[in-house]
């Protein structure tokens, strides 16, 4: 909490305030007086994120040390600034990245500004929930003998469900054809306090993590985190394109405490302990006739062990249910309900938790072994940068099998494309944009004939 500590002595003294934020310190919402004491600007003695000088750069240094890398950019545009900033590192206008096809709509955006050509690995998915995979090692090393020339392999691990990729094997095959590995680990921020590998300690040259998600850093809170592949002052360069100018001193102090409550948790057994109750957890459900991920992902993924994955009879039903037990899930599909357990938790939240889940009647369902053929990808006709600048026009749903799609459509969470812009819409894309939630979705944006 050092920069939370240096902000506070500063909002101590009381000084006038002739800069901004506007707000100057004071709050017009009873209850965040402190959040707005303590946000400030690049001043002579706060620093600056941006030029790399100051208690930022110190923050990025603390939290560098705790993800055991080279070095550390702190995001304040959450996990996306820092997709942008690792693509634009390792691909230039034209160049081939190989992306797994289920990346998060981030990188499709970034191949779209950048010009980046993508070359798709479709992954098979776990039966019967159609849970994507990661990419294997075979998979990548299929991909490279396809696009040979690709500048660099694009990841997700862990993923959205929490399976995760055999980061060193990728490592290694990166590494014979000569590219570099990133990988999306937005939702992986607490491995490390978990005593689980980092992907920048096993290969990957780019990892970036939203703290976020699974630690207690305020929303947005991310970090871009190196093996040194790239020198500072160019990472950093990047990571400034793709971000604000005015960086949150907030934000920046949210994520330096996280990381150090994180630390503590792991040094005082906190984290050891949450990891036994999510296990009994885990035990309780399946001796209720329950299965999860963790247990039965069939194929032998390693799984996140502070995800939990309930396959269950109707997902939404369930997560209804919870809702009026006091509750809330982070998402709920067809047969799957996902939660995300973190070190804010205590250990007994897991046990309320699992009786919740087994009382309100999830209906248990068994994840059966092996693999579902992945799909065919879809056909893409025009570059995702061409796409996204073309002219376009809205059509009915029905009308749109065989047009060009003109925008992404994810639904969020996860973010997961069904159809990207440049791509050829077929009747299997538009059944899966009918049931995204909560948007309008009768009619499809499509490129002008």
């Amino acid at each position: 909490m050092k920069l939370y500590d240096f902000l506070k002595n500063k909002s101590d003294r009381h000084a006038l305030r002739f800069h901004m934020p506007g707000h100057k310190g004071v709050s017009p919402i009873e209850g965040l007086e402190n959040a707005y004491a303590v946000d400030y600007t690049e001043l002579s003695d706060t620093g600056d994120l941006r030029a790399g000088f100051g208690p930022p750069v110190e923050v990025e240094n603390r939290l560098a040390a705790a993800y055991g890398a080279e070095a550390a950019c702190l995001l304040t545009g959450g996990s996306t600034q820092g997709v942008m900033a690792m693509l634009a590192l390792a691909a230039k206008q034209g160049d081939s990245v190989i992306f797994a096809r289920d990346s998060h709509a981030s990188a499709y955006n970034a191949m779209a500004l950048m010009g980046i050509d993508p070359f798709y690995i479709m992954t098979p998915q776990l039966l019967p929930f159609n849970i994507s995979t990661p990419p294997r090692p075979e998979d990548a090393r299929r991909a490279f003998s396809d696009c040979p020339n690709a500048m660099a392999l694009f990841v997700t691990s862990p993923t959205y469900h929490g399976l995760m990729c055999d980061i060193p094997a990728l490592a290694g095959v990166c590494r014979e054809y000569g590219a570099l590995l990133l990988v999306d680990c937005a939702h992986g921020a607490h491995l490390p306090f978990f005593s689980l590998p980092f992907p920048t300690s096993q290969g990957a040259a780019l990892a970036v993590t939203s703290l976020h998600k699974t630690i207690p850093a305020l929303g947005q809170c991310a970090a871009l985190v190196s093996d040194g592949t790239f020198d500072i002052g160019s990472v950093r360069e990047r990571v400034a394109v793709f971000g604000t100018s005015s960086p949150s001193y907030l934000l920046m102090a949210s994520a330096d405490a996280a990381a150090a409550y994180m630390l503590t948790a792991q040094s005082d057994g906190t984290a050891a302990e949450l990891l036994r109750a999510a296990e009994a957890m885990r035990a309780r459900l399946e001796r209720a006739g329950l299965s999860t991920l963790g247990q039965h992902n069939a194929c032998g993924f390693l799984c996140d062990p502070m995800r939990l994955t309930v396959y269950c009879d109707d997902g939404r039903a369930l997560a209804r249910r919870l809702i009026k037990k006091g509750i809330e899930v982070e998402m709920a599909g067809d047969h799957t309900v996902v939660f995300i357990l973190s070190a804010s938790d205590k250990p007994c939240d897991y046990g309320r938790l699992a009786d919740a889940i087994v009382e309100v009647g999830a209906g248990g369902l068994v994840c059966k072994s092996g693999l579902s053929q992945a799909d065919a990808p879809p056909q893409i006709v025009l570059s995702p940068r061409e796409a996204f600048f073309s002219p376009r026009e809205t059509v009915p749903v029905s009308q749109a099998a065989g047009r060009i799609c003109a925008r992404l459509y994810a639904p969020c969470p996860p973010g997961v494309p069904v159809i990207a812009p440049g791509e050829m819409i077929e009747p299997r894309h538009l059944e899966a944009i009918r049931q995204i939630p909560l948007t309008e979705n009768s009619h499809i944006e499509v490129i002008m004939k």
